[in-house]
This record gives C-alpha cells, structure tokens and sequence, in this order.
C-alpha cells in the first residue's frame, strides 16, 4: 500500500513538471504582434505597387506598404522604402519585389522576382532577422549593407559592410549544400546550369565586391532612418531623404558608365557560351545579339542566325552551330528582327 502511495505521488508530481514546462515553452514562444512600417521615402521614375489584392497603381511618396504588395520599377526608376526603425531598402530599376514580412514575428523578408534590392539593415532585435530571397537564393542578415540581384538565372549578392549568410536554391526549395557565408568586401556568385549533373548543379563562387555594387550600396547606406516613420509627414520625408538625392546625383554618372562595362562583358559571356554549344533556340541567338541575320547565298540557300564575323569568310552562329561560308557566296544580308 506504501508502494502505491509513492508511485502515485511520483506520477503526480511527474504530471504537473510535464505541465509546467508546457506553459514555460507556450509562454517563450515567439508571439505576433502588429507589422511594422514600410513607407517609400524616396522614388523616381516609373515606380508601381501592386496590392496582394487589387490593380497595379503608381507610387506614392510617403505611401505605406503591406506584406503581400509587390514594387516594380522601370527603366531609369527606383524606390527607397523604410522599414520601421530597422533599415531601408533599394528597389533598382527594372525590378519586381515583393514584401513578404515585416517583422510581426521577428523576420522580415522580400523576395526579388528580377533585378536588384539594396538595403542598409540595422538595430534588428536578439531574435530577428531580414531575408532576401530570389529563384536562386536566400541572403539573411542581422545587420549590414547589401545589395541582391537575380536575372537570367543567376543570383549575385554583394556585402559592402557585415555578412551575409547565403544558401542556395533549387526550384524554390533549400539545397544540400551548405551556406556560404559572404563577408564585408566579398560578392558571392550563384549560378545554376540545368545540363550539369544534379550534384553541380548550384554553384556559389566568392569575389571581390565591384566599384559597380559598391556604388549602389552606398546610395542605399545614404539613406537615414527617419523617427517614427508611420506618423511622418512628407514634407518632413522629402527633409530627411535630401542625403539620398545628393548621393544619387553624385554616383549616377558613374554608375551608368560601369553598367555598361558590366553589360558588354555579359554579352560577350553569353555570346561566348552559345559558340560553345553544339546548338542554340533561335531565341537564344536573338537574346545574345539583340538581332536575327539572314544571310542568302548565290546558290539559293538562306542562312539564319547571327554573323559573328565578317571578311573573307563569314561566321554564322545558327540554331545548329557555326557556319563559315566564303564572302563571295554571300549574295545579300538583312536584320529580320
């Protein structure tokens, strides 16, 4: 009978352990509480938000954003929005982004559909953090400057200061490799090549962070954190942004000059790479040069593709490889589109 006494206060006492620890884990768990202000503070150019549920409509400065909203700019455009107290964000020209979390529960998070968000993330909390994720990619950070791309397929993410954990992705899920961890003065690369087999197909390769993205971070790390963001006023905005415009006009020049480096080297890149295949979609081609080449010959052949080199001879990259024909069999060309 003594026996039973025991165990049933051993089972007790057991019981209400198990009970209290409940209520202790309940009571840690990360509670929701309200989202945090995203406000554009700075815009130009051909700026647009889209509502998770609604029409596309143009910018506004001093507009206030929701999680589900998407930002999308055009040629020569872009957006700076302010995240609460915690940072600010740099939607690039010829981008898509949209605002998946604002902290609620202690993460923030965007995701970049194409082109380029910069952002200057600071004063995050112990447990929070802020996330850029792309097709390829997830960056995530407590605190640094940082500026993500993606575009035809690739992923870049460049640290100007802090670091940046970065994992790539396979068809929007994780992969099985582990995540590179890209430091202040670093620029890590992810490409993805369908053809390679699936144990290469992500890489991530680390360089050195370029004049180019140095300059686009440092518009972004220009901007100040304006107090009580939700309650500003424009006029008061437009004050505080003045630091962002003075940068903008002192880098822009510079930054034009540099894109177009990086473009032609990207095109030769591409070009490059389509001479190496033993076959290219004429749409490939098109991408590459911007332009399709038909080419008749004296003998009634046409050729279609584009003239990679002209003299003597001419070099044709066509859907099915480089065709080389004496200039005297040339009988006409002409851009078709």
């Amino acid at each position: 009978m003594k026996i039973e006494t025991v165990n049933s206060r051993f089972v007790s006492t057991f019981v209400m352990t198990l009970l209290c620890a409940c209520v202790g884990l309940v009571s840690c768990a990360k509670k929701e509480g309200p989202p945090l202000a995203a406000v554009i503070v700075f815009l130009a150019g051909d700026v647009k938000v889209e509502p998770a549920a609604g029409s596309p409509r143009s910018a506004d400065l001093g507009e206030r954003l929701s999680a589900g909203d998407v930002i999308t700019t055009g040629d020569r455009s872009h957006a700076t929005i302010q995240i609460g107290d915690r940072g600010v964000t740099r939607v690039e020209r010829n981008s898509r982004v949209e605002i998946k979390k604002l902290f609620s529960a202690g993460e923030g998070e965007m995701f970049l559909h194409r082109g380029e968000v910069a952002a200057k993330i600071a004063r995050l909390q112990r447990s929070e953090s802020f996330k850029v994720k792309s097709p390829t990619a997830i960056a995530a950070v407590r605190g640094t400057e940082f500026i993500a791309s993606y575009k035809n397929g690739s992923g870049k993410v460049a640290v100007r200061e802090g670091k940046v954990a970065v994992t790539p992705l396979e068809e929007g899920k994780e992969t099985e490799a582990r995540e590179t961890l890209v430091e202040k003065g670093n620029t890590a690369e992810i490409r993805v090549d369908d053809s390679a087999p699936a144990e290469a197909k992500t890489t991530v390769e680390v360089r050195p962070i370029s004049e180019l993205e140095v300059m686009k971070i440092e518009i972004v790390a220009a901007a100040p954190i304006i107090p009580d963001i939700e309650t500003a006023k424009v006029e008061q905005i437009v004050v505080a942004s003045a630091p962002v415009a003075e940068k903008q006009k002192e880098l822009e020049p510079k930054i034009v000059v540099e894109e177009k480096k990086v473009q032609a080297a990207e095109k030769a890149e591409r070009i490059e790479k389509l001479i190496q295949k033993q076959s290219a979609t004429m749409e490939e081609i098109k991408e590459a040069f911007d332009r399709i080449d038909e080419i008749s010959l004296y003998n009634g052949k046409v050729l279609r593709g584009a003239i990679i080199e002209r003299g003597k001879q001419y070099s044709i990259l066509t859907t099915g490889g480089t065709v080389r024909v004496p200039e005297n069999q040339v009988r006409s060309v002409r851009v078709i589109r």
